[in-house]
């Protein structure tokens, strides 16, 4: 695009002027902005041979636009090259494209559009058949798909320049599969290695634990004996309770049958007469027994 105009003035081309003046509307040699300019309220130059434009139109031609009505220009809805004005920088590559019939893909599915020839063009139904045919290979990475031909044969038959559906390919496998969902990573993070030793040192190997059977201490002969504990600390008990224990040890004392000498008998005897009665509440006697004639 060379340049872009906004409210252009429109100068009509001798030819033009000779060909409207036959069929008795004659051209000014100018025209000016305005409703009923043919180029509308924007233009877009082209870099090309000649004053061919991208333009808008006035309301006589509204019904012309997508028509092979035009000199070499290109017509458009006013809503839209008013866009397309703003859009659009100068400098912006332009491409004509001459394609009857278009295939193409979206989402997976194969469309065919069908145009009508243009003037002093026209193909046969064979010739539209075998286009088609040749661009659906292509599109399919060189293989013809099993399509469905209704659908096609009624695109090249009424050449309305719609896009008609005519395959619908399965979709690739990463897009088939469902999106992951991120989990939480719940796996602890691994422990810190070990420290290297350095190579000077050898690294102590930690020897494997042998279980060991318990061994019993031998126990001397001197010492198998049970010495009996004795505690320090005596019971605390009542008067009257010592002195009905001494009494109870004194009888046991006379009763028990013992196997010592007639000395030990009469030595007892005279012990015994030695007691003596100090209070009804208390008795204390000494038993003096010798333990040298004791076996």
């Amino acid at each position: 695009m060379s340049k872009k105009v906004k409210d252009p003035f429109w100068y009509p081309p001798e030819s033009i002027r000779r060909e409207h003046a036959a069929d008795g509307d004659f051209l000014p040699e100018v025209v000016p902005p305005g409703p009923h300019n043919p180029l509308g309220a924007y233009a877009l130059y082209l870099n090309l041979k000649g004053d061919y434009r991208i333009h808008g139109t006035d309301i006589d031609k509204v019904f012309g636009i997508g028509m092979q009505i035009t000199h070499g220009c290109v017509r458009m809805y006013p809503e839209d090259i008013e866009k397309l004005y703003y859009v659009a920088e100068v400098g912006t590559p332009v491409y004509l494209v001459k394609q009857p019939i278009k295939v193409g893909w979206l989402n997976n599915t194969l469309y065919v559009e069908a145009h009508p020839d243009l003037e002093g063009e026209e193909l046969s139904k064979d010739e539209r058949f075998s286009l088609a045919l040749s661009l659906i290979q292509k599109a399919n990475n060189g293989e013809l798909p099993e399509f469905d031909q209704r659908p096609l044969n009624e695109a090249l038959t009424k050449l309305e320049g719609i896009p008609t559906p005519i395959y619908e390919r399965l979709p690739p496998l990463e897009e088939a599969q469902p999106q992951a969902i991120p989990v939480e990573n719940t796996v602890s993070a691994p422990e810190p290695p070990l420290p290297i030793a350095p190579a000077n040192k050898p690294v102590a190997t930690a020897k494997p634990v042998v279980p060991v059977k318990s061994i019993a201490p031998k126990v001397s002969a001197a010492t198998t004996k049970a010495k009996p504990v004795i505690s320090a600390k005596k019971p605390t008990t009542s008067k009257a309770a010592q002195t009905s224990a001494k009494l109870a040890s004194s009888k046991l004392a006379a009763t028990k049958p013992t196997k010592t000498a007639a000395t030990s008998k009469s030595a007892a005897k005279k012990n015994a007469n030695k007691c003596s009665q100090k209070n009804t509440s208390q008795v204390r006697c000494q038993t003096g027994i010798s333990q040298s004639n004791h076996k």
